[in-house]
């Protein structure tokens, strides 16, 4: 895997295990999270989705590669086909 997709993977595990939120989400409600936005690690896209067991935070799925919502929806299609199987 390229230097630069770890990156992107690094930052968007680093946003949704900061908020609890998908990084979609943040980037949708930026305004949200100001002390977040002089944080160099923050990234505002998709792609990073939260995993929650028993009401707590335990991981989350990281996409990069696509346009950024392509990422989301890949996250959000894949968890999908799983709950379904």
């Amino acid at each position: 895997m390229a230097k630069k997709t770890d990156e992107w993977l690094n930052r968007k595990q680093f946003i949704v295990m900061a908020t609890g939120h998908s990084s979609l989400y943040v980037f949708n409600h930026q305004t949200d999270f100001p002390a977040l936005s002089k944080n160099p690690q923050v990234i505002h896209t998709g792609g990073g989705y939260p995993l929650y067991v028993d009401s707590k935070l335990r991981g989350c799925f990281v996409v990069s590669g696509l346009e950024h919502t392509q990422d989301h929806q890949l996250i959000i299609d894949t968890l999908t086909e799983m709950k379904l199987n």
